[in-house]
């Protein structure tokens, strides 16, 4: 059996970059209109236009949102990604959270399966007063 592995997807990558810019459109396209999320607690998202909104609404609402790819993997039409997203709390901390996202990519490049698995979290900086 041969098994081809690469870097990383280009419509994983194209995902991740739209992801990070907050280009709903882009991230969109990237999506197969029967796409499963499946969230670190269990959340289940369903459906191209209801994760597009899900990650709108979710990420939107996100003060001065980074987000850092650290690592991929494909395996034919799987991709892994280690990425940490940091994010102000408003009370001048920044809290950065390391995941492990998995990506099934279908026979049409789009991406049909997303679940996301949560490493850990931790508080980078304290403003005054802060923690």
């Amino acid at each position: 059996m041969r098994v081809e592995m690469k870097e990383s997807s280009d419509v994983v990558q194209n995902y991740l970059e739209a992801l990070g810019d907050q280009d709903w459109g882009r991230v969109e396209q990237t999506l197969a209109k029967t796409v499963l999320r499946i969230g670190p607690y269990g959340d289940v998202v369903e459906g191209q236009k209801e994760y597009r909104d899900f990650l709108a609404d979710v990420v939107g609402k996100l003060r001065d949102y980074v987000l850092h790819v650290e690592r991929t993997a494909t395996i034919d039409r799987t991709t892994w990604v280690r990425l940490s997203e940091t994010v102000s709390d408003g009370s001048g901390r920044r809290l950065r959270t390391e995941e492990a996202l998995l990506f099934d990519v279908d026979a049409e490049d789009r991406i049909s399966r997303v679940e996301v698995y949560l490493r850990k979290s931790e508080v980078l900086e304290a403003g005054p007063g802060g923690a």
